[in-house]
């Protein structure tokens, strides 16, 4: 499939089979799983997939490369090519629900923060079963980061609070064409039955509104209360005065939420 990239869309290509062969691997796909693919390119991921599972849809942004794929798969009944955007897909359309699909893909580096959001935080779709994802190396650290770590976010916290994320592997930047200025790695995401309250993310969200500053000082500007109430908050949460965001686990994240929400 010839083929010019479009930048814009963040299109790196993979050209390394071996690789998507282990990301398969890592998915553990069985024939009789439905996987949803994002950003398929020129189909390096989808040909293991379509090998691997019982049917696979995949959605394309770029409507040339739809087409490619449209035509290059013709003859194999168990795929799809869905020309749409990603963050624009409303999976139950397709009868993609909870427990009965799983997301394998090599993301385009662009939209990874909203696909995130929308797939496994945000409650308003059904969130697959499992997901192996290919991001940015830089990404993938920060969304497997711990406690007390630098690149600790509000995405990381978020996305910890209702699945569990493991950093798998690295992948060379050499692995794709054209070639990006970062690596990438693949990271495995198993969400957990639960749906976070918009109030816990808005919580989150003020906790890492002024970042490297203590978590007191962050809630009081970002929620709009008295420093003195966030001091109170945070002690009354088992925590010292002088933490910050970063340094809290889920689960300290829970009871700073509780404390202000009862």
């Amino acid at each position: 499939m010839l083929y010019k990239h479009q930048k814009a869309l963040g299109q790196n290509f993979l050209i390394n089979k071996a690789i998507a062969a282990k990301i398969v691997a890592a998915g553990e796909v069985e024939k009789t799983d439905l996987v949803l693919e994002v950003g398929p390119g020129k189909g390096a991921l989808t040909d293991f997939l379509i090998a691997a599972s019982g049917r696979v849809m995949a959605v394309e942004k770029d409507i040339r490369l739809a087409n490619g794929l449209r035509e290059k798969y013709n003859n194999q009944p168990n795929v799809e090519i869905i020309q749409d955007d990603i963050l624009k897909f409303k999976p139950t359309y397709y009868l993609l629900l909870t427990t009965n699909y799983k997301l394998i893909s090599n993301l385009p580096y662009s939209i990874t923060s909203p696909f995130l959001s929308k797939f496994f935080i945000s409650g308003k779709i059904e969130k697959p079963k499992l997901a192996v994802l290919m991001v940015q190396k830089e990404v993938a650290k920060r969304l497997t980061s711990l406690p007390g770590e630098k690149n600790r976010g509000v995405l990381t916290v978020l996305l910890q609070s209702c699945c569990q994320v493991d950093y798998l592997f690295t992948v060379g930047r050499e692995n794709f064409q054209p070639q990006p200025k970062v690596d990438s790695a693949v990271i495995k995401i198993a969400p957990r039955k639960i749906n976070l309250e918009p109030s816990f993310i808005a919580v989150v969200k003020a906790g890492f509104s002024a970042k490297r500053r203590k978590l007191a000082n962050s809630l009081a500007g970002g929620l709009g209360i008295t420093k003195a109430s966030a001091i109170a908050i945070v002690q009354q949460s088992g925590l010292s005065v002088n933490v910050r965001a970063e340094d809290l686990t889920t689960e300290e994240w829970q009871e700073v939420w509780y404390n202000i929400t009862k």
